[in-house]
């Protein structure tokens, strides 16, 4: 990173800046101290704001919306839902005006996860109805898995038991699906392996 800001690479900036967010982001989840791990995901923000300038800087939309997304992420660890928010709904804002909608159904799952946490269910509700819409127009089953999963527990949460049994059914059905397109995966490399 420091090699790069010496040199005034600006695109090698950001991308350092967002492998460092990423790794301490990940570090922090492994991390069974849980003051260290604030620590690692302050140091994760600490990156991915300087990413997100830099990016803004020279207008690369990829990783500005790269940057507030994991920004989002970071402050919701951080139990900091309120600016959580302000991030993943700015990404998400870049994502439908880009029409990247694999983004954008991600996005609203983390958005949904942090409306959940601030237990404003109606809305996580409509944000993961959101995201299982895109996964299932771009047919993206594990977008469409964790957003029948996640409403399933935002409906338990408002007392719409049926709702909430409908949709964990069919997360349910997704699920095992795809175990099972794995596992037939699995087999088939094994028999490849085995007759050559």
């Amino acid at each position: 990173y420091k090699s790069y800001a010496e040199l005034k690479d600006t695109v090698g900036i950001i991308q350092a800046g967002n492998n460092l967010g990423a790794l301490y982001g990940n570090k922090s989840q492994i991390e069974k101290d849980s003051i260290m791990a604030d620590q690692l995901v302050k140091k994760a923000v600490e990156f991915n704001t300087q990413t997100f300038e830099y990016a803004k800087k020279i207008k690369d939309s990829t990783n500005i919306t790269n940057s507030l997304a994991n920004l989002g992420q970071n402050y919701l660890y951080l139990g900091n839902y309120k600016q959580a928010l302000v991030n993943l709904n700015a990404a998400l804002e870049i994502e439908r005006r880009q029409d990247r909608l694999y983004s954008a159904g991600i996005t609203l799952l983390e958005i949904g996860e942090v409306q959940f946490h601030m237990k404003q269910y109606a809305e996580t509700i409509k944000s993961l109805n959101e995201a299982l819409k895109i996964g299932e127009q771009i047919h993206n089953p594990e977008i469409i898995k964790y957003a029948l999963s996640n409403m399933s527990d935002a409906y338990a949460q408002t007392g719409a038991w049926n709702e909430a049994f409908l949709h964990h059914r069919r997360y349910s059905i997704m699920n095992d699906s795809l175990i099972n397109s794995e596992n037939t995966r699995q087999v088939n490399e094994l028999q490849v392996q085995y007759e050559t």
